[in-house]
C-alpha cells in the first residue's frame, strides 16, 4: 500500500493484463497464403491501491479478463483469413473502487491510466482505442467517484485497436487492395503478426495515477 499526499503525483497501481485467468490475447491460426503465424499467449494480472488519511482507492481487473487478437473462419475479405473458431475480442475492464473518510467532502479523486503494450510495441500496432466509466473523459482524465462506508466501484471498459500497420482494423478484414498498397504487401503483414504475436509473451500492463487530490 502506498501512501500519498494530497497534490503529488504518484503512481496508485500497476495491473499487468496479459491472459490466463486473466484470459487470453489469443493468436490462434492465422492463414496467409501458405503460411501460418498461430500460438496463444496470456496475460497475468497484479494489484495495488493507494491510501491516504481520507481517501483509498483499489483496483481489480473486471469482469471481462480477456483480449482476443484473433480472426475466425467467417471474417475473411481478402488473401488474409483467421481460421481460428473465436473472434476478435478488444475490450477489458477494470473495477476501481473509491472509498473517503466520514470527514472528506471530496465526490470524486483525480486520475489518469497509462497503458502499455508489451515488447515495446508501439500505437502502429495495437493501440488504446478509449476508456469509458463514470468519470472518465479521456485515458488522461479519470475522476473515480468516491463514498464513504464500502466506497463506489466504477467499472472502467478498455478498448483497443489494431494500429496503421494494419490499416486500423483486423487483418482478415483487409481486402486485396489494402494488402497491395502496403509496402511489402502480404510478406509485410505476416512480418507484423510475428511481431505482436512475440511482443504478447510479455503482459499489457495498465497503470493509474493521481493527478490531483479532489477537493
Amino acid at each position: 500500500m502506498n501512501k500519498i499526499s494530497k497534490g503529488k503525483t504518484v503512481g496508485l497501481l500497476s495491473l499487468g493484463l496479459a491472459s490466463v485467468a486473466l484470459g487470453s490475447v489469443g493468436f490462434a491460426s492465422w492463414v496467409i497464403s501458405t503460411t501460418k503465424v498461430e500460438g496463444t499467449e496470456s496475460v497475468t494480472v497484479t494489484v495495488g491501491d493507494i491510501q491516504d488519511a481520507s481517501i483509498e482507492i483499489k483496483a481489480v481487473l473486471g469482469a471481462d479478463k480477456e483480449v482476443v487478437l484473433d480472426a475466425n473462419t467467417s471474417r475473411v475479405a481478402g488473401p488474409i483469413k483467421g481460421s481460428g473458431n473465436r473472434d476478435q475480442d478488444l475490450t477489458f475492464t477494470v473495477d476501481v473502487t473509491g472509498k473517503k473518510g466520514a470527514n472528506s467532502e471530496a465526490t470524486s479523486h483525480n486520475c489518469k491510466f497509462t497503458v502499455t503494450m508489451p515488447g515495446g510495441l508501439t500505437a502502429d500496432y495495437v493501440k488504446v482505442d478509449s476508456v469509458t466509466g463514470t468519470g472518465a473523459t479521456s485515458i488522461d482524465e479519470i475522476a473515480v467517484p468516491v463514498s464513504t462506508g464500502e466506497g463506489t466501484k466504477t467499472t472502467y471498459t478498455f478498448t483497443l485497436a489494431w494500429g496503421t500497420k494494419f490499416k486500423n482494423k483486423n487483418p482478415a478484414d483487409l481486402t486485396k487492395e489494402e494488402v497491395a498498397s502496403i509496402k511489402g504487401e502480404v510478406t509485410q503483414v505476416i512480418k507484423d503478426l510475428k511481431t505482436v504475436q512475440a511482443a504478447f509473451a510479455s503482459p499489457i500492463t495498465v497503470e493509474l495515477a493521481e493527478v490531483t487530490s479532489a477537493a
